[in-house]
């Protein structure tokens, strides 16, 4: 499962840039559009800046 905290979400985009086929922005937050843990997912993960991704 990957879920975006929206409340801590800066909105920076890396996730969207890393893995578009997981998350897409929504209203200037980024929100998870798949549940599938993929490689990229995870980087992306490990990526954003205030740990608002989780798998």
């Amino acid at each position: 499962m990957v879920e975006v905290d929206e409340a801590i979400c800066t909105g920076c985009q890396v996730c969207v840039s890393v893995a578009p086929e997981t998350f897409e922005m929504d209203g200037g937050v980024a929100v998870a559009v798949s549940d599938e843990v993929t490689p990229e997912a995870e980087q992306a993960a490990e990526q954003c800046p205030v740990d608002a991704i989780s798998l």
